[in-house]
């Protein structure tokens, strides 16, 4: 059996629309004898055979030892960005990370969710012609919240518990990007006055997410100790692995 969550990176620990997180449920110990039906032998095993898939990046994990303590099993390192070098160069670093972690055999493996050459939408607003139109700023931006993301409504209780009533568009109003500058939003005078006449769409790539540890710019990496290596190992060497590929940089 699994659960997906379309939308959803357990890795990055929040919303991404380019996303999807399963949760598999492994049959019982006594229906799997054996290493080779070891939930770490099924991930290696699954993990061999999606590195094969162009269209996306695939890969499976084990559950932390500890239900609650981190989002995977592992080892979680925060690569923090201390000399404010950047998303390039923070891309860089986790990249020269994950290609040199095979000559230290205590780590089995290195990986990271951290991107920054996401495709995104720049809603380029001219703030002037706002403005002089006559509009409130902060109804451009309720406006766009409301349309791309949702509104809080109010709470209520059911079956001896608190949800929260929200509203939202839908994922119907984001598949066209053109659809927003279709949107209105009223003036001093109460006219609908569309997003076309002071915004304009532009392409470019940037992070999908953006994660502080002790408040600098980081980046998530989670190491796995190799079959027979201790954690303190691992953490040994991950830490030489970073100090021998990037220095005093991050």
């Amino acid at each position: 059996d699994y659960i997906g969550i379309s939308g959803f990176s357990v890795m990055g620990g929040g919303e991404q629309s380019n996303a999807a997180t399963y949760f598999v449920v492994l049959k019982n110990w006594d229906e799997r004898k054996g290493k080779k039906h070891t939930a770490a032998a099924i991930v290696d095993r699954f993990n061999m055979e999606d590195y094969g898939i162009q269209e996306a990046e695939v890969f499976a994990m084990v559950p932390p030892a500890i239900p609650g303590l981190g989002a995977t099993g592992g080892l979680q390192l925060q690569l923090e960005d201390r000399n404010n070098l950047g998303a390039t160069e923070m891309q860089r670093a986790v990249e020269t990370l994950m290609e040199n972690y095979r000559n230290y055999p205590a780590l089995a493996s290195v990986s990271s969710q951290y991107q920054a050459n996401v495709p995104q939408y720049f809603l380029n607003i001219d703030r002037d012609k706002v403005q002089l139109m006559g509009i409130q700023l902060n109804s451009v931006f309720t406006a766009l919240g409301y349309y791309m993301g949702e509104a809080y409504v109010n709470d209520y209780v059911q079956f001896g518990r608190i949800y929260q009533v929200k509203l939202g568009a839908g994922d119907r109003a984001q598949r066209i990007i053109d659809d927003v500058l279709k949107l209105g939003v009223p003036n001093a005078s109460g006219e609908m006055v569309p997003f076309s006449s002071f915004t304009q769409i532009d392409e470019q790539l940037g992070m999908d997410q953006i994660n502080r540890y002790n408040m600098y710019s980081t980046a998530s990496v989670t190491c796995n100790a190799a079959p027979g290596s201790s954690s303190g190992e691992a953490i040994k060497q991950a830490e030489n692995l970073i100090k021998t590929q990037l220095g005093n940089e991050f």
